[in-house]
């Protein structure tokens, strides 16, 4: 079982919330910059699902209790050619999300998955005003899930304990960027 199989839904896929990002030169020449964001990330994990394929035949699940919200943040760091185009690489973690599945016959699984990922994007901005502009980006990201399975009782043995799954991806956005001061801007 891959854990693109878990039909696991990012509801915010990465609310990475505002970005801080530090230019190093002035505007008005091309420079390096750099920034964090962090945020919270929810998933809609079908643990049902999850524990049926986990666990041997004849043992069902009773019931779940899950932790579906983690914090999420991203690094990233970019060139800016000039003030409509940059390029743009990062990091970023969506966090871990876990469930514990109470199973008949007597039983426990206990599942947890992780998301993680780099991007590399191109980054137009369109000026509204001096300081406010707007973003668009396009670019691919890479990300890997991990997850990780213990059984108790009739719940095991666990099927396959460590799925993980790797995969590249489109990535599109928009957005808006506010410049509070030179070498402070908020995404």
């Amino acid at each position: 079982t891959h854990p693109t199989q878990f039909t696991l839904r990012l509801l915010t896929l990465a609310s990475l919330g505002p970005m801080m990002v530090l230019p190093s030169f002035a505007q008005s020449s091309p420079y390096f910059y750099g920034g964090v964001g962090a945020g919270r990330a929810g998933v809609m994990i079908e643990e049902m699902d999850i524990t049926n394929e986990q666990v041997p035949l004849g043992v069902r699940s009773d019931s779940i209790a899950r932790d579906d919200r983690d914090t999420t943040y991203k690094i990233f760091g970019g060139y800016q050619f000039n003030r409509n185009v940059a390029i743009e690489a990062g990091y970023f973690n969506l966090g871990k999300f876990s469930w514990d599945s109470t199973t008949v016959p007597a039983g426990n699984l206990h599942g947890q998955v992780q998301f993680q990922g780099m991007n590399l994007d191109l980054v137009g901005t369109a000026p509204i005003t001096e300081r406010f502009s707007m973003l668009g980006r396009v670019g691919a990201a890479w990300t890997r899930t991990r997850g990780e399975y213990t059984a108790t009782g009739a719940a095991g043995p666990v099927l396959n304990p460590t799925p993980s799954d790797r995969a590249v991806n489109l990535k599109l956005g928009a957005g808006l960027q506010y410049d509070f001061a030179p070498g402070f801007i908020m995404r």
